[in-house]
């Protein structure tokens, strides 16, 4: 019969939420507290990623009382210490972010438990959790940094290494001389760049850059020629190139379901190369925290504001219960009027206009309207701007308060995405 800390575990292992939610804390107590990772600001998307594949293999020995020295490093774990190494992060910050995530992980675990366990099954539970944790953490953190050393290795035989390096160089604001560069990349950067982020939440779709290169006619429309950058981002990949035109993208059809992108717009010279590359990343940040779906590219302009504001999800979660109350309720009722709020706004408070663009009748808008006003803490004259702001950026404070998202289908059509 299973302990009540194997049950626990098998119950939260389907719990996406609260594993998601664990793991953007933990990034943010890394980036916060080690100074490597607080100047890689580019990472964070791998750290959570990385993090929520590390909880869900301990949920998953756990639940099956697997030995703690069985851990196997998965492939998330190998590109996310790969990419830690490109990036210069040393062995010591590596295993330091490892420290800092388990701790914050028993102490979250360790609130679960008093939670859900039964008062006479608590204190056994803690002990049992406490003792795998410790032993499955030592394990983790060795095997962790055996690896750093693996990668680090091969890295400092690999060719492309100097091309990598090069990239880092001009993202990080340190370029070197021009020409140089240019050679390096075999790539002309006195011109226009646009970047677009890959990634996929199916670890089995393969996204080197020599697959991606095949598909450069479709996702690339308006390219002056062929000549691409790529950079491997942990579970995301970055290409830029240069643009004839301002041509929305699409995604190969080969890349769906599962595959996602993120583009920035199109920027001139090397200072435009890092530029496009940051709203990118930025874009991406807002999908994954909306969890766009498959197929779906996010364009940083339709998405600047909600970027904006990601980048502290703390304030920005302070922000929309300050300005929207009781009106920032997840339940799905409270949300219907929430988005029916913004429509409205969106239509100038014309209520047949809004009628139309949701579907429904004028009376009901007006109907849910009235209901709305009545949960804001404040009246809505002279607050337009400030509403519609809070109201842009509530998928996104949900994660504050470790609620999922609200499921896109239940939202009128390009509320969310660009697609």
């Amino acid at each position: 019969m299973p302990t009540a800390a194997q049950s626990l575990a098998a119950e939260t292992r389907a719990d996406e939420s609260w594993i998601w939610s664990v793991c953007f804390e933990i990034t943010e107590k890394v980036h916060e507290q080690l100074p490597a990772f607080a100047s890689r600001p580019e990472l964070r998307d791998a750290t959570t990623a990385s993090s929520a594949d590390v909880v869900e293999r301990f949920l998953a020995m756990l639940a099956e009382r697997q030995p703690e020295n069985h851990l196997v490093p998965g492939a998330k774990a190998r590109g996310y210490v790969r990419l830690l190494v490109e990036r210069r992060i040393s062995s010591e910050d590596l295993a330091g972010g490892y420290r800092i995530g388990v701790r914050h992980f028993w102490s979250r675990w360790s609130e679960l438990l008093a939670e859900r366990a039964a008062a006479d099954d608590y204190a056994e539970a803690l002990t049992e959790s406490t003792r795998y944790i410790l032993a499955w953490a030592d394990t983790l953190t060795q095997q962790m940094i055996a690896l750093h050393n693996e990668e680090r290795s091969l890295w400092n035989r690999d060719p492309e290494a100097v091309r990598h390096e090069t990239i880092r160089a001009i993202l990080d604001g340190q370029p070197p001389q021009l020409a140089r560069a240019e050679q390096r990349l075999r790539y002309p950067l006195e011109r226009s760049h646009r970047c677009v982020v890959v990634w996929s939440t199916d670890a089995s779709i393969d996204l080197r850059p020599e697959r991606l290169r095949e598909s450069v006619p479709s996702l690339f429309a308006g390219a002056t020629d062929p000549a691409v950058v790529m950079l491997p981002l942990g579970p995301s990949i970055a290409v830029w190139w240069s643009p004839e035109d301002a041509r929305p993208l699409a995604l190969p059809a080969a890349f769906e379901p599962t595959v996602r992108a993120a583009v920035g717009t199109a920027h001139e010279g090397i200072d435009g190369f890092r530029a496009s590359y940051l709203e990118a990343m930025n874009a991406r940040r807002v999908a994954v925290l909306e969890e766009a779906p498959g197929g779906t590219l996010t364009a940083y302009p339709d998405v600047a504001l909600r970027a904006l504001a990601s980048a502290d999800l703390e304030q920005a979660g302070r922000f929309v219960s300050a300005a929207l109350g009781d009106l920032a309720d997840p339940d799905p009722t409270v949300r219907e009027l929430a988005i029916t709020l913004r429509s409205f706004l969106d239509h100038g408070s014309n209520l047949r206009a809004t009628a139309s663009a949701l579907r429904v009748h004028h009376n009901t808008v007006a109907n849910r309207i009235r209901r709305a006003e009545q949960l804001l803490p404040h009246p809505t004259i002279g607050r337009t701007a400030e509403i519609l702001a809070a109201l842009e950026l509530l998928v996104i404070a949900d994660r504050t308060h470790g609620e999922a998202p609200l499921e896109v289908g239940a939202l009128p059509p390009g509320l969310l995405h660009s697609a």
